[in-house]
């Protein structure tokens, strides 16, 4: 059960972080206004994110209700499921993410003409922050008490947040550099504004990603013994170590891929180096991002140490 229950947190993680991160790429830099991209891909990749977040939804709420009941095969008793769903704490939570689930996989379906509209990404950017939320607020955050109760459950819903503002928007800056590599042989003004400007939207979400984390670990596990002595503590070093691999990554690029893009006296030949070089730490960094969902995935089924201020 804790299998499947893994499984339908990576599928809801990833596919509400793919659904948010492209929504707010094309809210951010438009790439609609480039006719020369192909935009298949940003109208059929929301749909697929959608469609996942709504399946893994429905799976979450089963595989909890199966963990709740008093064998596995309660999972599919509809009493059960109504009864986790309007009875406890996290069937609260989940009515509402059931709800914006529908609602945003409606929004993916509409016309291209419709999602051309900026108010329609920002619509979907709105409901899919809120699906991040809600999957947030079901994890061991919610499990502290007083002041710790209040602020945790806000840094988990952040931290979150900008984690999939960095990781969900990866795989939409790589198809826009990979469409522009196949149309001309030096980047176009309109290809460095994107790369200058995800740069900078990248270094905010890291640098947010990196606080919130710190605190959520200070919540989870306030001292070294208890990063090393219990399974929870050494999921969330082997998280912390692929996201450091995966921050060096982003410096790599911040700091030496861009700027050689950047630079009007560098050749063709080495701007094009660099832009495949580009490319390719993005896909690095994209799987280590899927490698740190499933982690987190597995996080959420396995039970924290005790730390003494959570009953601050």
């Amino acid at each position: 059960m804790n299998a499947a229950l893994m499984i339908s947190r990576f599928a809801q993680f990833g596919g509400v972080m793919l659904l948010f991160g492209i929504s707010l790429f094309r809210l951010r830099f438009n790439p609609e206004s480039d006719g020369r991209i192909c935009l298949r891909w940003y109208r059929q990749a929301p749909i697929a994110a959608a469609i996942i977040t709504m399946a893994s939804s429905l799976a979450w709420l089963d595989f909890v209700a199966g963990t709740m009941g008093d064998d596995g095969s309660k999972a599919a008793s509809l009493r059960t499921i109504a009864a986790v769903l309007f009875h406890t704490r996290f069937g609260h939570v989940w009515q509402w993410n059931l709800v914006a689930a529908a609602i945003v996989l409606c929004a993916t379906l509409t016309s291209a003409k419709i999602q051309h509209v900026k108010p329609w990404a920002a619509f979907v950017v709105g409901l899919s922050a809120f699906l991040i939320a809600t999957s947030a607020w079901t994890g061991h955050a919610v499990m502290d008490n007083g002041l710790t109760g209040a602020i945790h459950p806000l840094v988990q819903v952040v931290h979150v947040l900008a984690a999939a503002a960095w990781l969900g928007s990866l795989p939409a800056l790589g198809f826009a550099l990979h469409s522009a590599a196949k149309l001309e042989a030096a980047p176009t003004q309109a290809i460095q504004r994107l790369i200058r400007g995800y740069s900078r939207m990248g270094s905010i979400a890291v640098g947010l990603v990196l606080f919130t984390g710190c605190i959520d670990t200070w919540f989870m596990a306030d001292s070294l013994e208890a990063l090393f002595r219990t399974l929870y503590g050494r999921i969330l070093v082997a998280k912390i170590s692929l996201f450091l691999l995966m921050v060096g990554v982003a410096v790599v690029n911040r700091f030496i891929v861009t700027p050689a893009i950047m630079n009007s006296d560098s050749s063709v030949a080495t701007t094009q180096a660099r832009l495949r070089q580009l490319r390719r730490n993005i896909v690095i960094e994209q799987t280590l991002g899927l490698l740190i969902i499933a982690l987190v995935s597995m996080l959420g089924t396995v039970p924290p140490p005790f730390p003494a201020h959570m009953d601050m």
